[in-house]
Order: structure tokens, then C-alpha cells, then sequence
């Protein structure tokens, strides 16, 4: 990690922006390299800053934070965009998940909360916290309960352990998956220790494996 990791903060209300920047400064770690009161304003600082992490409201007049996120994303990829914001409810989650946002947090969220999301981000590219991992499993939950499925060689990975994979993504236990799946409890213990094998997630983390499901195709947001 360097010695910062250099933030932008992007949001209309001039309140709710200076806290912020005057809660940070008690995280040696992190630096807030500028900010910015709409969209237009974030696009234009970008094109002489480079934050690692950009903590963004959507409602900002000008150019909203959706457009912006859109744009940062095709315009400057390295960049991570955490969405922080006072809409929080399922069908908002399940449109940013589809945009690959790294991360969605309420504006109710505590700092050091906020300032942990930023180094898992900058570090794993993600952050999940167990209410957004929640509404990810019930908005997978259609296609990971559709288990009629094939064999995915490129990702070396089997019809059984797509299966499991599936079902492990929306919460199920081994005795949930056995069950289903008429297997012994051993061998689904077994494949799940295939799966975290063949798809490199030491952490062992259901919404990273959640987004290699989805990024692979495995599964779909209804």
C-alpha cells in the first residue's frame, strides 16, 4: 500500500462535503487530493489529478453522478468509484452492481466504515458490506436456482462445481447444497474447495465470488 491513498469527494451539498474532508484528516493513510460540488467539476479536475478512489453522490446538478460514473469508467478505468448516497433500497444496489460498481455505501455510514471500503477497494477492487451482499443474493437468486447448466473448461470448472458455485453465491450451507443436489455433505465440501481453487479467491468471500460469477457469466442480476 503507499504511504496515501489519494480520494476525491464529489458532492452538492458544501456541508456534507467539508465534514468529510475534516473527518479524513484523521486517517494517516488516506489523502483527499481534491473535491468537487458536480460532475463537470469532477471531469475537469481529472484531467490534472489522479485519485485512487472517488467517493460520489448521484443527486449533483450540472452532470449527475451516474452520468459522471459512466464517463469515469470509460474514461479513466484505473479509477474506482465508491457510491455513496442517501437512495439506498435493492433496485438502486442492483443497478450499480450491473454497472460493476466497486462499492455502494449509504451517506448513514459510519467514517471509519467509509475509510475501510476505500482500502478494500484500492486493495481487492471491491467492498460489500452485509447489507449490499444481501440484496447481490436475492438479485442473483433466479439464475443461481436455475442449475440446468454446462461445463465451463475456460474456467476450469465442472457442471457440479458450477452447480455448488451457484448455490454458494446465494447463501446456501453444505447441508443446504448436499441436500439439494442429492450429494453427500463430503463431496460438496469438496467442491467447494475446488471452486476457491480454480477461481484464485483467497479471501474466500461470497461477493467476491459473486463477481466472478457474474463477471463470468455463471450468473445473472434479475
Amino acid at each position: 500500500m503507499p504511504d496515501k491513498i489519494k480520494i476525491a469527494i464529489a458532492d452538492d451539498h458544501i456541508p456534507f462535503r467539508e465534514g468529510m474532508i475534516s473527518l479524513f484528516e484523521k486517517f494517516l493513510d488516506i489523502q483527499v487530493l481534491f473535491d468537487a460540488n458536480n460532475g463537470l467539476e469532477v471531469m475537469e479536475k481529472l484531467k490534472s489529478h489522479t485519485p485512487d478512489v472517488i467517493l460520489m453522490d448521484l443527486d449533483m446538478g450540472i452532470m449527475n453522478g451516474e452520468e459522471t460514473f459512466d464517463l469515469i469508467k470509460q474514461k479513466y478505468p484505473e479509477i474506482n468509484v465508491i457510491i455513496l448516497t442517501g437512495h439506498f433500497n435493492d433496485s438502486f444496489v442492483v443497478r450499480f452492481i450491473k454497472k460493476q460498481a466497486p462499492s455502494i455505501l449509504s451517506k448513514t455510514t459510519p467514517i471509519r466504515k467509509i475509510a475501510e471500503a476505500i482500502r478494500a477497494v484500492y486493495l481487492n477492487g471491491y467492498f460489500f458490506d452485509e447489507s449490499v451482499s444481501l440484496i447481490m443474493s436475492k438479485a442473483i437468486a433466479e439464475s443461481a436456482n436455475e442449475l440446468d447448466t454446462k461445463d465451463r473448461p475456460e474456467l476450469d470448472l465442472n457442471y457440479q462445481e458450477i452447480q455448488v458455485l451457484k448455490l454458494m453465491c446465494i447463501g446456501y450451507s453444505t447441508k443446504k447444497i448436499a441436500e439439494k443436489l442429492h450429494r453427500s455433505d463430503r463431496t460438496i465440501d469438496y467442491n467447494r474447495n475446488c471452486i476457491w481453487h480454480k477461481t484464485n479467491i483467497k479471501s474466500k468471500q461470497i461477493p467476491e465470488l459473486i463477481l466472478f460469477a457474474l463477471k463470468s457469466k455463471i450468473l445473472s442480476v434479475m
